[in-house]
Formats: C-alpha cells, structure tokens, sequence
C-alpha cells in the first residue's frame, strides 16, 4: 500500500489517497506491525482489502488507531468527533476525504465502459440529451458526482432516487489528466463538484453551497 498525498480544497476539505496493490493477508500484517486490529470478519477478499486498508489510512492520518463507525443511514463518522468523514473505494485505490465545518462527499471510480451498461439507470431524461452517449469518461464522471451527492446529503430517506432526485447540470467534455469543476442540485439546493481525472481513476468531491 502507497500513501498517494493529499488533495485539498478551498472549503478546508483535505482527501487522502491510498493506492492498494497488497492482499488482504499483506495488509493484516501492516496492521499488525503497526499495533492495529487485524481481525476482519469480511468473506469477499476485496471487502477485506478495503477495510483493512481503512484502519491503515485513518492510522497515517491521525497517527493513532482511529476506527471508522457508521450510522443509522450508513454514513461513515469518527466517535466523539465533530469532523466530518466520507469513504470511498475502487479497485487499487482508497480515499478519505475529511472536512472539520459541514457535511462532504467523495467517490471514485476505475476507468471502464462498465458504466455504460447502466446508462438510464442513474441518468434521467434531461441529462440523457446534453451528455453524449457515446463519452464513457462523461459518464464515469456523472456516476461519481451523484454518487458524492448522495453521500454529501448522507440522509437516505431524503433521497427516493439519485436518478431523479439529483440533477446534474452539463458540464466541460472530460479529458484524462485534467480537472472539471461543476455542479448540481438537489430539492432545489445547489451543490458544488470538483473532478479529477487521473491516468488510472475518477475522483469527485463534493459539498453544499
């Protein structure tokens, strides 16, 4: 595992990188080393990975064992803490984004045509017309964004549907390697994305305006 720096925002939103390339058995041990719970209750050698990989994260960002909790709603949150914390995991890669004033979002997302084969599922009509069909980076983006809005509002009940509760406003054609600050709105409040692009994955953060 590679602790990959951080990235911060004008808001005070810090987002810590980490890229996985070790097993699970390799990262009980680093945890063991480091005088971390090693224990891991998960059967799927991915989910082990990720939680595993947590526990290492939260460790080099606080430099003591941290765990991560999570509410009623599924929402991530440290204990006795007022620090705002968002999750998020794809395959080789791990991020914790940490904001100490409101409520943030992040996801993030390997490069793959996967996306496309749900295409309707998540986009509603109006978004269907303005984001080419045919631009599968667009619509990686898209799915991080509504994916990081969704954990931003971090009420489930609040939300009957991201595909059409979360509306997406167009945003500049997406290019690997670059940068695309965008936006979007939720029951009428607005809310504010970043997106980078990185030669192996998407990452979008977001927050309310």
């Amino acid at each position: 595992m590679a602790y990959a720096g951080t990235i911060s925002f004008a808001d005070g939103t810090i987002v810590h990188q980490w890229m996985m390339s070790e097993s699970s058995g390799e990262l009980a041990q680093m945890c063991r080393d480091r005088g971390i719970d090693s224990s891991c209750q998960a059967k799927a050698e991915s989910r082990k990975q990720e939680l595993l990989g947590e526990r290492l994260l939260m460790h080099t960002i606080f430099g003591i064992h941290t765990p991560i909790l999570h509410n009623a709603d599924r929402a991530p949150y440290i204990e006795n803490s007022r620090v705002h914390l968002s999750v998020a995991h794809t395959k080789g890669c791990l991020v914790i984004a940490l904001n100490e004033h409101h409520r943030i979002g992040v996801d993030v997302e390997r490069y793959s045509q996967q996306v496309m084969k749900v295409r309707t599922a998540f986009l509603n009509e109006a978004e269907q017309q303005w984001l080419p069909a045919s631009d599968h980076l667009a619509h990686i983006v898209a799915w991080t964004a509504k994916e990081a809005i969704f954990k931003t509002i971090g009420e489930r009940r609040l939300v009957e549907s991201t595909r059409n509760d979360i509306m997406l406003y167009p945003f500049p054609t997406p290019a690997m390697g670059g940068t695309i600050s965008h936006g979007a709105c939720f029951k009428s409040a607005d809310y504010a994305l970043h997106t980078i692009l990185s030669p192996t994955h998407v990452l979008t953060f977001c927050r309310k305006k």
